[in-house]
């Protein structure tokens, strides 16, 4: 989900495939975001670089 700075208002977000997204973590050096998602019990990377583009979803 991307937010606005200043009002933390939505402005987009991303599917990351599964239910329940619960963990979240960011490798600043790649660019890499991996999404923990609880109830499909599968996890979501995406690439910072490539803004909203799903890298791969595992299960």
């Amino acid at each position: 989900m991307h937010l606005d700075g200043v009002t933390f208002d939505r402005i987009a977000a991303v599917d990351t495939g599964g239910k329940t997204p619960d963990g979240v973590n960011v490798d600043t050096k790649s660019g890499t975001i991996l999404i923990a998602n609880d109830d499909s019990n599968n996890e979501a990377i995406l690439s910072r670089r490539r803004r909203t583009s799903l890298l791969q979803r595992s299960s």
